[in-house]
């Protein structure tokens, strides 16, 4: 049970450091509202993935990591797209790794939400788009 709860006061963390990042964010920027709510719905998933294990229930488990992985890459993007578009953000090699990740974000979860594909692959692209999210 300590590991589960880890997982949900990791997520307020995660919660409170993207309220942070809004409240850092400029004002003028649109993409910020969106960008909280996706972060946040995701976050949520995550603490369903955490505390809900595949063996407990398969379809609980899989709505929170359907939901942590699809809201968490859409954020990262849309994130991405936000920051490039009003100037923000990191300059030079920087943003070349940040829109490099948010590219294959976006390519990895057509494969991750999809749920089709062979265990072991559906395993490797999933903990690619974990690696990708946490860079």
């Amino acid at each position: 049970w300590i590991s589960r709860w880890s997982v949900v006061q990791g997520v307020h963390f995660g919660a409170l450091a993207h309220i942070a990042v809004y409240l850092a964010t400029p004002a003028d920027a649109k993409h910020r509202k969106l960008c909280l709510v996706l972060a946040l719905t995701s976050l949520f998933g995550l603490s369903i993935v955490g505390v809900c294990d595949e063996s407990e229930n398969i379809h609980l488990h899989t709505f929170g990591a359907v939901m942590y992985f699809g809201c968490y890459d859409v954020f990262m993007v849309l994130a991405a797209i936000g920051d490039h578009l009003t100037g923000v953000g990191a300059r030079g090699f920087g943003r070349a790794c940040r829109d490099a990740l948010a590219v294959v974000a976006c390519l990895l979860v057509p494969y991750v939400v999809a749920g089709r594909l062979k265990d072991d692959v559906e395993a490797w692209l999933e903990w690619a788009n974990a690696l990708v999210i946490i860079a």
